[in-house]
């Protein structure tokens, strides 16, 4: 049985989606501007590694069949550094202090985005909304 929701449990959950979908958007963005960066500043160490692409920043490098598509290397690439961009600060960032600030806003902002997915499965199993 569907539990019923009051107004603001309802303002509550929209509000808290909202800002979790701004959150992730932002990481994408900040992420796309890393890539950016290394490709327009430090172009050997993206062709190093692999070529990565970002969320919505397209090299032509990386594109095939007109733009529709990535190439697997770059889209491996683009896996690859946005784990490890997070978990390490490559040579060429600690060089570059608009690197250094992006890579730390792109660690919070993963972070936060990761807290509310976090809060969302702990309220789906204690039941935001139900009754007392």
């Amino acid at each position: 049985m569907t539990p019923e929701l009051e107004p603001l449990d309802v303002l509550i959950l929209i509000v808290a989606w909202v800002a979790f979908m701004l959150t992730v958007l932002a990481t994408c963005w900040t992420f796309d501007k890393l890539v950016r960066l290394q490709y327009a500043s430090y172009r050997t160490k993206w062709e190093e590694d692999g070529k990565p692409c970002g969320f919505f920043f397209r090299p032509p490098e990386t594109r095939v069949l007109g733009g529709l598509f990535v190439t697997r290397t770059s889209s491996w690439a683009f896996q690859k550094c946005s784990i490890l961009w997070v978990l390490s600060t490559p040579e060429w960032m600690r060089k570059d202090q608009q690197a250094l600030r992006l890579v730390i806003r792109l660690r919070v902002l993963t972070l936060a985005s990761s807290a509310g997915v976090g809060v969302w499965l702990l309220s789906a199993f204690v039941g935001v909304g139900e009754g007392a």
